[in-house]
């Protein structure tokens, strides 16, 4: 299976629950579970989320990458996400949906002038780029409030 991760890893998500069903128990040096039905998701991240703890593996993380809403639990947990949330309300998702559209128009208007004059180009270098400008447009990489 781990050579599947690697080769791709979203299309062995998906396969595996095609084959498996919405929810997959995954079993090696951790042990994982995929969830992909909504109801469940719901489930364990919002309405019976104080059921479910995360693994050993957010814990050594924390360390490494702080302790934010990927890593933190329980009360401190719900603080954060309760700061957080203003900024997943519907007219900041338009706003945001807008500008990632215009943004990847742009860059997709420049990949065409690369093609046209035969100049290769860093494709990676070129997604950061495109991330980095939609965070800043969006203001998440600003300091703007």
């Amino acid at each position: 299976m781990l050579p599947q991760f690697r080769r791709d890893l979203l299309q062995t998500f998906s396969n595996l629950s095609q084959e498996y069903g919405h929810i997959v128990r995954l079993k090696g040096l951790l042990t994982a579970y995929q969830l992909t039905h909504p109801h469940d998701i719901e489930r364990v991240l919002q309405t019976n989320q104080q059921n479910y703890r995360k693994g050993r593996i957010y814990a050594e993380a924390k360390s490494s990458i702080g302790n934010g809403l990927l890593i933190s639990e329980g009360d401190f947990w719900r603080r954060q996400r309760r700061l957080a949330q203003p900024a997943f309300h519907r007219q900041h998702i338009t706003g945001f949906a807008k500008i990632m559209t215009d943004s990847t128009e742009t860059m997709l208007e420049q990949w065409q002038k690369y093609e046209q004059d035969e100049q290769p180009f860093d494709v990676v270098s070129e997604m950061k780029r495109l991330t980095k400008n939609q965070a800043t447009a969006s203001g998440s990489g600003s300091t703007r409030q």
